[in-house]
């Protein structure tokens, strides 16, 4: 991931003292918001774009697909380009299908349960975040509201670098993540024809596993 030379900021942070109570203020507004917003809205469907890039990859690997939510706990990742995988959450366990190989993968996510139904929750993932990152809201002359992340936690900074993200400033919904891991890996993902509080049927979430064998997760 690209690296950012932060040197400068940290020093006006640290020498303009009182400028930190009113950011911390803003993150906490802004949370506010975002808890507001985000409690009006029973279903989420949008169009996703991922690019990673790696060390070990000559070219970034590029995938597309759709993202479904719907209150409480209904989730569907389907990927469409260039696999034909769907990752679906369920009582505890989070299963991908292969649909071109049929095969299917499960792991059990029971002792991370509430972690992971927080990321469901765009507010709790931000108060999840804020355990583990330091938030910084930068301002910009842009039509989004643009956030970093610095891990806040030894064990977190030994994985990533930082996390980036923007929002709509006025729907709030995340426009685009992105993720510096310490590893070299860098990944974006950007959401596009965002639609909420539209009509998701039920019979998207469901899935069989008849006809296909089982894997190990990976």
């Amino acid at each position: 991931m690209k690296k950012l030379v932060v040197f400068s900021l940290l020093f006006f942070v640290s020498f303009f003292a009182g400028a930190k109570g009113n950011k911390d203020r803003e993150i906490i507004e802004l949370l506010k918001q975002l808890k507001a917003h985000y409690s009006k809205i029973d279903t989420l469907y949008a169009y996703f774009r991922q690019v990673k890039k790696s060390p070990l990859l000559r070219k970034p690997a590029v995938t597309y697909g759709k993202f479904y939510f719907k209150k409480p706990d209904k989730l569907l990742l389907r990927f469409t380009d260039p696999y034909d995988i769907g990752i679906f959450y369920k009582k505890n366990r989070i299963y991908r299908f292969d649909f071109k190989n049929k095969r299917y993968a499960v792991l059990n996510i029971r002792r991370h349960k509430e972690n992971a139904l927080n990321f469901l929750n765009i507010p709790k993932a931000f108060y999840f975040l804020s355990k583990y990152f330091v938030i910084k809201k930068i301002d910009t002359k842009g039509k989004d509201l643009y956030l970093i992340f610095f891990p806040r936690k030894r064990r977190v900074r030994k994985r990533f670098k930082l996390v980036e993200m923007w929002l709509d400033r006025k729907t709030l919904l995340i426009k685009k993540l992105h993720f510096e891991e310490k590893n070299g890996n860098i990944t974006t993902i950007i959401l596009s024809d965002v639609k909420i509080n539209s009509l998701i049927k039920d019979s998207i979430f469901r899935f069989s596993k008849k006809g296909f064998s089982k894997e190990k997760w990976q």
